[in-house]
């Protein structure tokens, strides 16, 4: 700091108390003395670190090529796509693993989730994304209204002599649970694939449910098993017996393919324009796009109305895209003027 003063002043230099950002000049005089009129002219500068995102992790699974049941189309280029969407948003490529086809066995994505233990806190943020095929099966421990435990099938999943998914090599609604609940973080679950069977495919639509699985009227779907679980916002693509829908003209799912454009250069699922798209704001663009969409292309023979599942509707999760912390320095002149005795 240089100080100029005329007159036999004393000064003091002090900032506000708590770091406020404007220092001051305070003049003061020796007691009898003559009146001086003086002035001061300081300057400084400083820096400081500013803002601090919370850690963003995700594991991002898709099969197309299944090794034990009929393909599908356009999961594998889904998980691709999201993985690339979140780097565009600013997620941390480290900090993302990304399982298609023969890699998302149900062992790696076991092992993947599991490799967040210690790594993640409170304050951070942790995605599954899972597109592929997915089915029911009996409810093995009484938890669900209906008598079906809702299932994931990863790229080595087999099926019995009636086409029912064998539990070991699947990935149930309570499996799934009890993996991500040790983790602190913050959980964003999304999930496109359905569960009640019926699987259909045509030159236009194929449907992501496990092939030759009898059609079930499903009343306890996925994410009611996370109803009352702090820390979590579900998005399935579909309504508990309705179909997740993939179309190779999209060259996406459905539900997939909105979600991918409503975080696209222009951000258009950013409806409070303030530059940043949540996870809200993304499943608000997708639902009636996606639920439109089936509609229109099926000529009403298919439904499909997305859902979502939020702990906390009054606190958004941000996606992106996302500043990353910085450092920065500031110039501050400052005069002071002030007279003494």
């Amino acid at each position: 700091v240089r100080i100029s003063v005329s007159g036999p002043t004393q000064f003091t230099y002090e900032f506000p108390a708590g770091g406020g950002s404007k220092p001051y000049l305070r003049l003061e005089a020796p007691p009898s003395l003559s009146l001086y009129w003086g002035y001061g002219y300081l300057y400084g500068y400083g820096y400081g670190y500013f803002g601090h995102a919370p850690d963003r992790y995700a594991i991002i699974c898709g099969i197309s090529d299944y090794k034990n049941m009929e393909d599908l189309e356009c999961a594998g280029n889904d998980a691709k796509s999201i993985y690339e969407s979140l780097i565009n948003l600013g997620w941390n490529p480290n900090k993302l693993t990304l399982l298609v086809d023969s890699q998302a066995t149900k062992s790696k994505i076991k092992e993947a989730i599991e490799s967040l233990s210690g790594k993640v806190d409170s304050n951070d943020i942790v995605l599954f994304y899972f597109a592929g095929h997915g089915g029911y099966l009996t409810d093995g421990d009484g938890d669900e209204e209906d008598g079906w435990d809702e299932v994931i099938c990863p790229y080595d999943t087999e099926l019995d002599e009636n086409h029912l998914p064998k539990p070991d090599t699947v990935i149930s609604d309570d499996e799934l649970t009890s993996w991500l609940d040790v983790l602190p973080a913050e959980k964003i679950i999304i999930l496109d694939s359905c569960f009640s069977g019926g699987f259909i495919r045509t030159e236009k639509v194929i449907i992501r449910t496990i092939p030759g699985l009898p059609y079930v009227t499903l009343k306890d779907g996925f994410s009611r098993d996370f109803l009352g679980k702090p820390n979590y916002v579900i998005l399935t693509a579909c309504a508990d017996d309705e179909f997740s829908t993939e179309f190779p003209a999209l060259g996406h799912g459905t539900f997939t393919y909105y979600l991918l454009y409503g975080v696209s250069l222009s951000l258009p699922a950013d409806t409070n324009y303030d530059g940043v798209v949540s996870v809200e704001e993304l499943f608000d663009y997708a639902d009636d796009k996606t639920a439109d969409y089936v509609s229109v292309i099926t000529e009403g023979m298919l439904v499909q109305t997305p859902q979502m599942y939020d702990y906390d509707p009054d606190v958004d999760l941000e996606l992106g895209p996302l500043t990353p912390p910085y450092y920065g320095y500031g110039y501050f002149p400052q005069v002071g003027y002030g007279y003494g005795y």
